[in-house]
C-alpha cells in the first residue's frame, strides 16, 4: 500500500508541473525498484519532457534501475540528461529524436541499452564511462543506437557485445578515444568514419579486430599500444591519408589486406616479433620503404592469386631481416627498389 500511495504522489507531482517540464514519473517494478517512464495527460496523450534532465541515484531510498522504452523519445526540448548510477537498463527508443540533446554518458551500472536508443537524436559527444563489466549493445534492422547522431567525440570505456559497433559509420567523428578497459576493438568498430583525424588506444587493447578503422580516410597517424598482438583483415584498409603506423613489439599476426590501399603510408617497419603476415597486406600501399626487423624465428608471409603482399607499392629501400616461408618473395618484382640489404640472420635467398 505504502508503495502504491509514493508511485501515486510521484505521478500527481509530476503532472502538476505542466505539459513541459523535467518532473520524472516512475513506474514501480515486481522488485521494488523504480524505472523512468513517459507521462501523459487526462486524455492519455503523451507530454514532453524538457531541459534539464537528471535521472536519481534514489527515490526517497528506492532506487531508479531503469528507463522505460520510449520515454523521452521525440522530446525535442530535453537538452541534457544526467543518467543516475544504480540504473542498469536503458530500454530501445529512450531517446530516439532529441534533437536538442548534445551530449550523453552511459554510466559504468548500465548492463544493457535498447536498439535505436539514440537514434536521430543531436548528440556530438558519446561516452560509455570506463567499467569492468560488459555492456550488451542491442542493434536492429542493421541500425547502430547512435544511428544519425552527428558525433564528433566519442569515449569507449568498456568492453560491450553488440551485432554492430555503435560508433561504426559516423562519419562526422574526428577523436576517438579507447581506455584501458577495453580489450579488444570490435570488427567494424570505427569503419566509415570518414572524418575521424584522431585516434588515443588505451594500453590494454590486445586485438585490432577486422575492419576496425576500414575506410577512415582522414586518419593520419596510429601508434599501437604494446599489448596489441592481432591485426585484424582490412583494419586499415582504404586509410588513403595514413601516413604513419607504428606497429607493437609484440605483434604476432596481421591478416590480409590490413594496410591495402593506404597510399600515403611511405614506410613500415615489421617487428621481429610477428609470426604470420596475411594475404594482399600492403597492396597498393605508397610504401617506399619496407623494413623487416631483424629477428630468428621464421615468418609466415601468405599470398593470393599470385601477388605479394607489398603488390603495387612504390617500395625503393627494401630490408630483409629474418626468414620466411612464403609461396612468392615478398620483394619480386618491386621494380622501384633501388637498395636492398639482407641481414645476417637471413640463411637463404628464396627462389
Amino acid at each position: 500500500m505504502k508503495k502504491t500511495l509514493f508511485i501515486f504522489v510521484c505521478l500527481i507531482a509530476a503532472l502538476t508541473a505542466g505539459a513541459q517540464g523535467n518532473q520524472l514519473v516512475y513506474t514501480s517494478k515486481p522488485d521494488g525498484t523504480l524505472w523512468v517512464t513517459y507521462w501523459t495527460d487526462k486524455d492519455g496523450r503523451r507530454l514532453q519532457y524538457s531541459g534539464n534532465i537528471v535521472i536519481p541515484d534514489y527515490v526517497e531510498g528506492t532506487p531508479v534501475t531503469g528507463i522505460m522504452p520510449s520515454t523521452f523519445q521525440d522530446n525535442i526540448r530535453v537538452t541534457s540528461v544526467v543518467i543516475g548510477n544504480n540504473v542498469k537498463i536503458i530500454s530501445a527508443n529512450a531517446f530516439y529524436g532529441c534533437t536538442g540533446l548534445t551530449e550523453i554518458t552511459i554510466p559504468a551500472s548500465v548492463d544493457s541499452i535498447g536498439d535505436w536508443c539514440f537514434r536521430y537524436a543531436g548528440l556530438r559527444k558519446a561516452t560509455f564511462a570506463d567499467g569492468d563489466n560488459i555492456l550488451k549493445i542491442w542493434d536492429w534492422g542493421g541500425y547502430t543506437i547512435f544511428d544519425q547522431c552527428p558525433i564528433e567525440t566519442a569515449y569507449l570505456g568498456r568492453n560491450y557485445i553488440s551485432g554492430r559497433a555503435p560508433f561504426r559509420g559516423r562519419n562526422t567523428i574526428t577523436t576517438a578515444t579507447v581506455s584501458d578497459n577495453v580489450k579488444e576493438l570490435q570488427v567494424g568498430e570505427f569503419r566509415d568514419c570518414t572524418s575521424l583525424l584522431t585516434v588515443s588506444l588505451g594500453k590494454n587493447i590486445t586485438a585490432i579486430g577486422n575492419d576496425a578503422f576500414y575506410n577512415c580516410d582522414t586518419l593520419q597517424a596510429i601508434t599501437m599500444p604494446a599489448s596489441v598482438t592481432t591485426i585484424g583483415s582490412s583494419a586499415f584498409a582504404y586509410c588513403q591519408w595514413l601516413k604513419s603506423a607504428t606497429l607493437s613489439e609484440n605483434t604476432k599476426l596481421i591478416k590480409g589486406n590490413a594496410f591495402y590501399g593506404c597510399k600515403n603510408l611511405a614506410e613500415i617497419t615489421i617487428p621481429a616479433s610477428v609470426d604470420s603476415i596475411g594475404e594482399w597486406c600492403f597492396r597498393y600501399a605508397g610504401l617506399k620503404k619496407a623494413t623487416f626487423a631483424n629477428g630468428d624465428n621464421t615468418l609466415r608471409i601468405w599470398d593470393w592469386g599470385g601477388y605479394t603482399i607489398f603488390d603495387q607499392c612504390p617500395i625503393e629501400t627494401a630490408h630483409l631481416g629474418r626468414n620466411y616461408i612464403s609461396g612468392r618473395a615478398p620483394f619480386r618484382g618491386r621494380n622501384t627498389i633501388t637498395t636492398a640489404t639482407v641481414s645476417d640472420n637471413v640463411k637463404e635467398l628464396q627462389v
